[in-house]
């Protein structure tokens, strides 16, 4: 297959005025597809496993070769799902971000978007308090949604983006409780209260952190009374 797919891609660089080039185009892709289902290893009544980066190669074979080609945003979309089923997800990603701003208005500019955003979900998902993938998937997420609103997939990327909010939310809850009980920095806990408020105004904590913050809004006022008290005696001490 490889050395077949080798043949084509000469072929189609030293003849290309010569050539049919969709045809050969063509071929060259089902020898990518063949190669990317293919099972390796078999043996006797073992069925082998599939390699599916294997076809990797091919398929950026076909991309570079003839970039506007009917069919290159889907090679490039199938380099994502090469190397997702391998369970690469940050190579997938990669792929699939290619995708999108390679091929935006392609039919597999949805496809590559939504497996984007899942791949950033479920990254996120096994490192729950690393903020920065957080972060990574709820942009993808929210992409996702402003640039296909009538999606088949919407319910379940809301859900999915609903669900790193809340993660998020609870992050920046815990820090600013941290300043609060932890440290014991009232303004620095209320700096904290007010910006976790404004940047998430509707979290299963927001309730929580506004009762807070008149809590701490009273205990800094009588701390500044009492400070300014103590200054105005030290003064009349002193004269």
């Amino acid at each position: 297959i490889f050395d077949a797919f080798e043949a084509y891609k000469v072929l189609l660089q030293q003849y290309p005025n010569h050539m049919p080039y969709d045809k050969i185009l063509d071929r060259m892709f089902t020898l990518a597809i063949d190669v990317m289902n293919r099972r390796k290893g078999r043996f006797l009544f073992f069925p082998g496993f599939k390699a599916p980066t294997r076809a990797v190669p091919l398929f950026e074979a076909i991309v570079e070769l003839a970039p506007e080609w009917t069919r290159s945003p889907e090679a490039q979309f199938l380099i994502g799902q090469a190397y997702e089923t391998d369970n690469d997800w940050e190579l997938a990603i990669v792929a699939y971000t290619a995708t999108l701003y390679r091929y935006p208005l392609s039919d597999y500019a949805e496809k590559a978007a939504y497996a984007r955003a899942c791949n950033l979900f479920f990254l996120s998902e096994e490192s729950p308090i690393d903020l920065h993938r957080a972060q990574e998937a709820w942009a993808a997420l929210t992409f996702f949604i402003n640039n296909h609103p009538f999606s088949d997939h919407l319910d379940a990327v809301k859900k999915m983006r609903s669900t790193i909010y809340d993660r998020m939310a609870f992050t920046a809850f815990n820090e600013a409780q941290f300043y609060d009980t932890k440290a014991r920095k009232p303004e620095a806990a209320l700096i904290a209260y007010r910006s976790f408020l404004q940047e998430f105004p509707h979290s299963s904590w927001t309730a929580q952190a506004e009762k807070r913050i008149q809590e701490l809004q009273k205990i800094t006022a009588r701390q500044a009374s009492e400070t300014g008290a103590q200054a105005t005696e030290y003064d009349n001490d002193e004269e």
